[in-house]
């Protein structure tokens, strides 16, 4: 994580705004670590040892800016293909999700912007 993006984070909280941090490559570390050797396979358990090696690391760089606390600005560790397969699946759940689907932390980062959406409209 950046000064820009701490700087930026800063400010939002400054002036009240939401904001929030997103990692959105994860499954582009997930197959690095698959051809590199680390894992055998890209799983669902593989995935959640991945965000749980990752979020603390995260939190020590959002730790360092005291004006920032970790509950007013949420990180969330997301794949961008897996968020359009998500989207694309609440848009037609008929069509289901593939059984090689790999979850991250898509459902919660959708749930957050609909809730800040919400209460920006004072809905």
């Amino acid at each position: 994580m950046g000064e820009e993006e701490l700087e930026f984070a800063r400010a939002a909280v400054k002036f009240k705004v939401p904001v929030c941090f997103v990692c959105s490559r994860c499954d582009v570390y997930l197959y690095s670590r698959q051809q590199s050797g680390d894992i055998d396979e890209m799983t669902q358990d593989e995935a959640d040892r991945l965000i749980k090696e990752l979020r603390p690391k995260f939190d020590q760089e959002i730790a360092r800016v005291p004006e920032i606390d970790s509950s007013d600005v949420p990180l969330f560790f997301i794949s961008a293909p897996s968020l359009r397969r998500l989207i694309q699946f609440i848009a037609k759940p008929e069509n289901g999700l593939p059984n090689n689907y790999i979850r991250y932390e898509e459902s919660r980062f959708i749930e957050y912007l609909q809730k800040k959406s919400a209460e920006s409209r004072s809905i």
